[in-house]
């Protein structure tokens, strides 16, 4: 399972993890910037009614909760200065989260953010590449330290030959059909640790 504490990214490849994982996670286009002065707009879309949606990314990995509560507190003034308000407002922090936290982050940004569904904190990141592994096998320097993904590098031809084997196990799986002389044979296989089938097919049902 993945358990990464982002520590690896700086702001901007975090703000890029985020859009990666939320155009995944969304199914919907999401517009990225350059690094500046962005009004409190990290990221932006639109959904199917062309209502505009805001994701703002906080990386505060090292921070207690407090730094990031207050962090947000000065974005909702951003937003109130914006000319027209966003109809969703989406909240990505590296920062672990609990119930009560999402809560309290969500009661700051009422009525731009719905509910804590739209706060992601550490563990829905996590959550979300483990749902989307091409996304953290893209996201190079996130995965330096990562015992998991450097192994399935360096051993990449036994992964792949090992994907191509189950795929196959797959396709005769479902045309195997069990006939009388399975459990005979297996029986067999047990008792001598070997079993010489012979003959046409089917012929092993009348032993």
């Amino acid at each position: 399972m993945a358990n990464y504490r982002f520590d690896t990214l700086s702001h901007h490849d975090f703000e890029v993890l985020c859009r990666d994982l939320l155009q995944e996670h969304l199914s919907v286009y999401i517009e990225s910037f350059k690094i500046g002065r962005d009004r409190g707009i990290d990221l932006r879309a639109a959904d199917v009614t062309g209502q505009d949606w805001v994701v703002q990314c906080k990386h505060y990995q090292e921070s207690p909760f407090t730094s990031l509560k207050s962090a947000v507190k000065k974005e909702r003034a951003k937003l109130e200065s914006l000319q027209a308000a966003p109809s969703r407002y989406i909240l990505c922090t590296s920062q672990p989260m609990l119930p009560q936290y999402k809560d309290a982050l969500v009661d700051i940004l009422s009525p731009y953010c719905k509910s804590p569904d739209d706060i992601f904190g550490k563990e829905d990141l996590n959550n979300l590449l483990q749902l989307y592994p091409k996304i953290e096998r893209s996201t190079y320097k996130l995965w330096l330290c990562s015992e998991n993904i450097l192994q399935r590098i360096l051993k990449s031809e036994i992964f792949q030959r090992s994907v191509s084997d189950i795929e196959d196990i797959k396709r005769y799986f479902a045309t195997f059909v069990t006939t009388p002389a399975v459990p005979r044979a297996k029986k067999i296989i047990e008792e001598n640790g070997c079993c010489l089938l012979s003959g046409i097919p089917e012929v092993p049902q009348g032993w």
